[in-house]
């Protein structure tokens, strides 16, 4: 069986390198948050956009305890805007 988010990964992996710009339109938690914070480096920037104040909280948290570089912006709104 294929693992999708593994696959998924692999696929951003080949458009996405150190020193872009990558945006997560649903943080959640900073699951995707912490892969895209580390994918696009310290000279990368990284937008990230949640409509929950907890979603924030949390991804603020992952972010800092798994070391990724300080390259994010953490946006409490939705992205529609």
């Amino acid at each position: 069986m294929i693992d999708l988010l593994d696959f998924q990964k692999k696929f951003i992996l080949t458009h996405l390198h150190k020193g872009d710009t990558a945006v997560d339109f649903t943080m959640g938690n900073g699951h995707d948050t912490e892969f895209l914070s580390k994918t696009v480096g310290e000279k990368g920037r990284l937008y990230a956009f949640d409509v929950q104040q907890q979603a924030l909280e949390s991804t603020a948290r992952r972010l800092e305890a798994s070391g990724c570089p300080k390259n994010y912006t953490l946006i409490h709104d939705s992205h529609h805007n």
